[in-house]
């Protein structure tokens, strides 16, 4: 997610706009990314370690929401939820 927010402007892209896209497992890893802090660093490192890790909006395709929150925070991203039967 920081190297994509830190080429916005290099691959013509919305820095405001970055989304992750998750399908089966890797749904469960985009849906616990996108309710992560942002990923802040401490001592950063170069100039992607000040980009956050946090994106947009999340895209779910046939996910199982392991590591759901309680208490769904009010400035949650907004999901895109697609399940197959």
């Amino acid at each position: 997610m920081r190297i994509t927010k830190s080429n916005t402007e290099k691959w013509n892209l919305k820095i405001d706009k970055t989304a992750i896209l998750g399908c089966s497992a890797t749904g469960e890893v985009a849906y616990c990314i996108a309710y992560s802090n942002g990923g802040e660093v401490l001592h950063p490192q170069d100039e992607i370690d000040k980009f956050s890790t946090k994106p947009d909006f999340q895209i779910l395709i046939y996910s199982e929401l392991l590591c759901e929150p309680e208490i769904i925070p009010t400035d949650a991203l907004p999901v895109f939820l697609r399940y197959l039967k």
